[in-house]
């Protein structure tokens, strides 16, 4: 990434790595259902006729069987889903940590199969996707759209981000090209012509062929018998035309059914570490089976091991006639050849159904309401079981271990749906891409934050780049305190892979930064280490938008990880405004007050008695007349934020700990004419000498005095009660 360097306003030390006074210890999350290392977990639904679920079963109504032998259940919760239940909506942070403990609920992801699916059924498509985020999620419910042939991955967290995540889904579009051409040959006829050489389907499509004229010959009026089509050629030949044309649609199909499947596989490997119930939504309008396709067994393996079935969406819908059949054809279908044209549809989304059906889902077919489709696919997660046990086979071979689990007595009228197997640890590992960890991919992709090593995250806008686009530092706070150093020689040496991939919310527009960053600290800094975070900023240039910037760190001696999300907003790069202030309590050291420099930090919470800087640069300010100059003033207040329980519309603004008058921002000296934008600098120092512990607000005021201008910049914060 190409850097710019920001020195003559107090940037420079952005990239510069600090010690950073410790935060407050990082609360523990409390342990996950079913984590132990042998311990396998099973969600289990269970409904009546109806698709209800049942409600009120005890561990003692279940039998678990793996590979048909009866293991005892050594863990059981079962879990409702409140639908109704009131949850606020949450406000954007200006610093987000992987340290909070993670609200129950159930994950879903929506994979919308723009690859297979036309501009018709994608509209019916996306209006049910809609719906299903409207009526069929639930406050607590963690929701991932991804689209296979755009650039669209997007989580969202029910109900904070659900109409960001409704706008994406009314945008998306289907990319599957329709062929109405006399020359049209289905995707399964394709197949079985150039895979499997099957001479009756070569000759089937013949007789279109003659039929409809195709390709310039003669158009042939009433049956063609198989033996006349024979005789026109060598017999077990297929038809030079044929096997051209069945050649080109097939290698188009298998890399559109290769795309999709790598995303689905993708998208379950990114869930596999998730807890509780979740599931995998394919919308699609289906594809071929092929039994030795490769990416459709990593699929059904990606989903065995994540324990989230696949649910099949298909957007074809009650047209039950095959494209051949339909009056976009000029000639009608050779009556030999009717019955195998209606079984067209079904036969060019078999390969999808199977997906569902191997990983403990099921397909959703043959009708026009997909809505009632995806509903249905929530009711049956309103309400399940976990089941823990622990295998009486120990073996860690790899080899598939099925599943099955029953209830005890006679039930009749209720099914109970849960995975039909698993592939215990030790089986191999997903081949990586060149030059990327898997982990690290996953985790990039996965709809939550790992909290294995603590870390915290925030942005900063600062000045102009190209166009409407700002330079943006992302700032990571690394807890390194459970990171793995060699001892060599007095130095402690340690090495961690930095990953950042920022993306913009409404197009998913992707920008990505990574490295490997090597530590070498000296033994006087190891008491200081085990109390302090490890500070890593770096520079993207971003339009004006709405963002989403995931950063994984991993220890790559211990193999530990950790990862966290922050949202953020850039601005646009005209009119009156600020940097976002810089608020920290390290500055580099410096001979003169205006030559200091503060660090860039993602701490919020500072030490009683410590001193507590707050920078911010000015742009866009208007030029007096009368100097040339621009004159703008700015001041501050600090203030305790009032508790929770009385915050919002009382009115109350909270305690007044201190405040600064507005006083004019000096313009640097040796200043050019006109005004450059954005070379004010305002510094305050602020002591926290004699503040209590809590939450406080720092709110700062800038006029521009030329225009009256006025702006309000509120920045939250923390005092800690121990340094």
């Amino acid at each position: 990434m190409t850097r710019r360097s920001i020195a003559s306003l107090a940037i420079a030390s952005a990239l510069a790595i600090a010690w950073l006074h410790a935060q407050q210890p990082a609360r523990q999350l409390p342990p996950r259902f079913g984590t132990e290392s042998e311990l396998v977990t099973v969600d289990a639904s269970v409904v009546d006729r109806d698709g209800q679920p049942i409600l009120g079963l005890e561990q003692q109504d279940f039998v678990v069987l793996e590979n048909g032998r009866p293991q005892e259940i050594v863990a059981f919760q079962a879990v409702t889903v409140p639908r109704h239940q009131m949850v606020p909506v949450t406000r954007p942070s200006p610093v987000s940590t992987n340290t909070q403990p993670r609200a129950p609920g159930r994950t879903f992801v929506v994979l919308f199969d723009d690859l297979h699916l036309t501009a018709t059924q994608a509209q019916r498509a996306r209006l049910a996707v809609v719906q299903f985020l409207k009526t069929g999620t639930a406050p607590g419910d963690r929701v991932s759209l991804i689209a296979t042939g755009s650039d669209v991955w997007r989580h969202a967290q029910i109900p904070d981000d659900r109409d960001d995540l409704i706008a994406i889904a009314e945008s998306l579009q289907g990319r599957y090209p329709v062929d109405s051409s006399s020359e049209r040959i289905s995707e399964w006829e394709a197949y079985r012509i150039d895979v499997q050489q099957d001479m009756d389907v070569a000759l089937q499509v013949k007789r279109r062929f003659d039929s409809y004229g195709a390709a310039g010959q003669s158009k042939i009026s009433g049956p063609i018998p198989r033996e006349e089509i024979a005789k026109s050629s060598l017999e077990g030949i297929i038809d030079p035309l044929i096997r051209m044309r069945a050649a080109a649609v097939y290698n188009a199909a298998v890399s559109r059914n290769k795309k999709t499947l790598t995303v689905l596989t993708r998208a379950l490997r990114a869930v596999a570490d998730v807890p509780g119930r979740k599931g995998v939504v394919l919308v699609s309008q289906g594809f071929v089976f092929e039994p030795d396709l490769a990416e459709a067994r990593d699929a059904v393996r990606a989903s065995l091991g994540a324990n989230a079935p696949v649910y099949f969406v298909n957007t074809r819908g009650l047209a039950a006639l095959a494209e051949a059949m339909t009056s976009a054809q000029a000639n009608p279908l050779d009556v030999q050849d009717t019955l195998l044209a209606i079984a067209d549809p079904e036969r060019e989304s078999e390969g999808a159904e199977s997906v569902a059906l191997d990983t403990g889902g099921f397909a959703i077919t043959h009708t026009n309401d997909l809505s009632r489709g995806l509903m249905q696919v929530s009711r049956e997660s309103d309400a399940y079981y976990l089941l823990g046990y622990r295998p009486v086979d120990p073996r860690r071979d790899g080899r598939f271990r099925r599943i099955e689990v029953r209830l005890r007595g006679d039930r009749h009228g209720i099914t109970v749906k849960a995975r039909r197997g698993y592939y215990p640890a030790g089986a191999a590992a997903p081949e990586s891409k060149a030059g990327e960890d898997p982990t690290v991919i996953a985790a990039l992709d996965g709809p939550y934050d790992v909290p294995e090593i603590p870390l915290r995250t925030t942005a900063h806008a600062f000045d102009a780049a190209a166009g409407d686009s700002l330079h943006v530092q992302v700032t990571t706070d690394v807890d390194v305190r459970q990171f793995r150093f060699n001892d060599r020689s007095g130095t402690l040496d340690g090495s961690m892979a930095y990953v950042i991939e920022v993306r913009e919310k409404k197009t998913g527009q992707r920008y990505r930064y990574d490295e490997q960053v090597d530590m070498a600290l000296q033994r006087a800094t190891r008491e200081r280490l085990w109390r302090t975070w490890y500070s890593l900023s770096r520079e993207f240039t971003l339009p004006r938008g709405r963002y989403a910037a995931r950063v994984v760190v991993r220890d790559l001696a211990g193999g530990r990880l950790g990862s966290v999300t922050h949202d953020f907003d850039v601005p646009g790069a005209s009119g009156f405004r600020t940097s976002t202030p810089i608020l920290t309590d390290i500055v580099e050291s410096a001979l003169t007050p205006a030559a200091m420099r503060p660090v860039l930090i993602a701490r919020r919470v500072f030490p009683r008695d410590s001193m507590l800087y707050c920078q911010y640069l000015v742009y866009g300010a208007a030029t007096d007349p009368a100097t040339g100059l621009p004159r703008v003033t700015g001041g501050y207040e600090v203030r305790r934020r009032p508790p929770a329980a009385v915050r919002g519309d009382s009115g109350d603004r909270g305690e007044l700990f201190k405040k600064a008058a507005p006083s004019v921002i000096t313009p640097p000296p040796l200043m050019l004419t006109p005004f450059p934008s954005g070379s004010l600098r305002r510094l305050h120092g602020i002591s926290l000498a004699g503040a209590s512990p809590g939450e406080y607000e720092l709110i700062l005021a800038v006029t521009d005095e030329v225009t009256h201008g006025t702006l309000t910049i509120r920045e939250p914060f923390m005092i800690a009660a121990d340094k």
